[in-house]
């Protein structure tokens, strides 16, 4: 039975890829093309990697053995471009002859050890680079649900009935599974750029309802403060059930 080999597949107009894990030439170039040319066969190239073969039974190849194989990486967190030049560019960047101080220290004493991640994770150059983007994304989550959480609050207070969506099954579709936040930094200052938040409602047929914002929609008007949203196949029933409310709070 044939054993499981490396394959190098790369897309062919931007030499992006990776290592595809396969029995056959074939195979590993169709799962490469599903990965990296949208499916489209001949637009990547495959050839074997037996430097990466060691890596099969785990499936991951560690990014720092790819860097010795001849690839590159961009670092997560400060965008160094990862090769087996990099000593060589930091000593450039900062000056052979000069002082160095602090933060330079850790880039002069920079290994290739130092390397972080996976070839198919995010890589990071080192430690310090890693930790910086860690509490970035943490801060990034929280203000995350903090966004979600007001908007729980704001349903809640005009729609006391209605049931937010947080515990659904997985055998429910995908519309109503989740609640969604993305925010993002903008000159250094934290903004939230997208909210929405689902709720079911009675008389609900379709789908749930949601309270939205989104203000980089192509919509602008209709997206420049929170809106309440639902389907065209529930609309009646949840104008009916919004006019109750304010009729009721009246």
């Amino acid at each position: 039975m044939p054993e499981i080999k490396a394959y190098s597949v790369q897309e062919t107009c931007e030499g992006t890829g990776g290592i595809v894990f396969a029995k056959h030439n074939v195979v590993a170039r169709r799962i490469g093309a599903r990965r990296h040319g949208d499916g489209d066969f001949d637009s990547v190239t495959c050839h074997r990697a037996p430097w990466a073969d060691r890596y099969a039974e785990d499936g991951h190849v560690p990014a720092s053995a790819a860097i010795e194989a001849g690839w590159w990486f961009e670092c997560a967190g400060c965008g160094r471009r990862i090769n087996e030049d990099l000593p060589n560019a930091w000593a450039q960047e900062m000056g052979r002859d000069e002082p160095l101080r602090g933060q330079q220290l850790l880039y002069a004493r920079w290994r290739p050890d130092h390397i972080i991640g996976y070839m198919d994770t995010a890589v990071f150059c080192r430690k310090a680079c890693k930790v910086r983007h860690d509490r970035h994304e943490a801060e990034r989550e929280r203000r995350q649900n903090r966004a979600i959480d007001a908007f729980k609050r704001i349903i809640l207070k005009r729609f006391p009935d209605a049931a937010i969506c947080d515990n659904v099954g997985d055998d429910e579709p995908y519309y109503r599974r989740h609640h969604h936040a993305y925010a993002t930094t903008v000159k250094g200052r934290w903004r939230v750029k997208q909210i929405k938040v689902a709720f079911a409602f009675p008389g609900m047929k379709i789908a749930p309802a949601s309270l939205e914002y989104n203000p980089q929609s192509y919509d602008m008007r209709e997206h420049r403060k929170p809106a309440f949203r639902c389907c065209n196949g529930d609309k009646e029933a949840f104008e009916a059930w919004a006019a109750s409310g304010r009729e009721a709070s009246a």
